[in-house]
C-alpha cells in the first residue's frame, strides 16, 4: 500500500494507504487512513521499548555487528592479499640476495618495485574497508534507544526513526487484524482492530496525488497488496 493524499468535499486534505492495484481495478481493499494506522504502530513501538528489552536489543546488536566483522569476506580477502604480497616480496628478496647476475638483479629489483606499490594500493582498500565497520559500543546503544523511548511522538522525524528502527513488516487485514513484525525477528504482535468501521467514508478516489508519509520504499507490486512494507 501507498501514501495517497486527496481533497474531500468541504475542501479538507484526506491523508490514507491504498492498495497499488486498487487504480487499476486489481484489488477491492478499502483505503485506509495514515493517522489511524501509523499512530497505531508508533504506539506498539513505544510498548516494545521498556528497559528490559533495550538491554537485549543492545546485545543483540553488538552480537550482530561482532558477527559481520569476523565474516566480512571482502576484508578478508584483502587481508590474504597483503600476507600473500608480503610473502612473495620476502622470496624474491631471498632471491635477490643469492642472485649474482647483474640483469637477473634488475628484474628482480624491478619486481620488488612493483609489488610495493601493490602493496601500498591493498593497504589502502583494507584501511577503507577497516572504515566501514560499524564502532558502537553498548552504551551508545542503550543511549539511543533510552532517547527513543522518551520521544516526541508528533515529531515527524522522530516517528520515521522508530519505525525505521524496530519496524520490519506490517500486515493489514480487512477483518480488522493487523500483524506488526519488528526487526529483531522473533517478536510479532497481534491487534484485534475494527478498522474498517474507522476508514474515512468522504476520501476521495479522484483528485488524489501520491505521497510519502514516512519515508519513501516503494511497496512490492502485488496484484491484492494488504501489506506494508514499513510506511510508504
Amino acid at each position: 500500500m501507498t501514501g495517497w493524499s486527496g481533497t474531500g468535499k468541504l475542501n479538507k486534505i484526506h491523508r490514507y494507504y491504498m492498495c497499488n492495484g486498487k487504480k487499476k481495478k486489481l484489488c477491492n481493499k478499502k483505503n485506509v487512513r495514515k493517522g489511524l494506522i501509523e499512530d497505531i504502530v508508533i504506539n506498539e513501538c513505544r510498548k516494545i521499548l521498556t528497559d528490559e528489552n533495550i538491554e537485549k536489543i543492545a546485545s543483540d546488536v553488538i552480537a550482530f555487528n561482532e558477527s559481520e566483522q569476523k565474516n566480512n569476506a571482502n576484508l578478508k580477502r584483502l587481508e590474504k592479499l597483503i600476507a600473500d604480497n608480503k610473502k612473495q616480496r620476502d622470496s624474491l628478496m631471498t632471491t635477490l640476495k643469492l642472485c649474482e647476475d647483474d640483469d637477473t638483479k634488475r628484474m628482480v629489483l624491478s619486481e620488488i618495485a612493483q609489488m610495493g606499490k601493490e602493496a601500498k594500493e591493498l593497504e589502502i582498500q583494507l584501511a577503507i574497508e577497516e572504515s566501514r565497520k560499524v564502532k558502537m559500543t553498548r552504551r551508545e546503544i542503550v543511549f539511543f534507544l533510552k532517547d527513543l523511548q522518551t520521544g516526541d511522538i508528533s515529531d515527524i522525524k522522530y516517528r520515521k526513526t522508530l519505525i525505521g528502527v524496530l519496524v520490519n513488516k506490517i500486515y493489514l487485514y480487512d477483518d480488522g487484524r493487523l500483524t506488526i513484525v519488528f526487526n529483531n525477528g522473533d517478536t510479532t504482535t497481534e491487534i484485534d482492530l475494527n478498522l474498517i468501521d474507522s476508514i474515512e467514508k468522504d476520501i476521495p478516489v479522484s483528485n488524489s496525488s501520491r505521497g510519502y508519509f514516512m519515508g519513501n520504499d516503494r511497496p512490492p507490486k502485488t496484484k491484492k497488496s494488504s501489506i506494508y512494507k514499513g510506511f510508504a
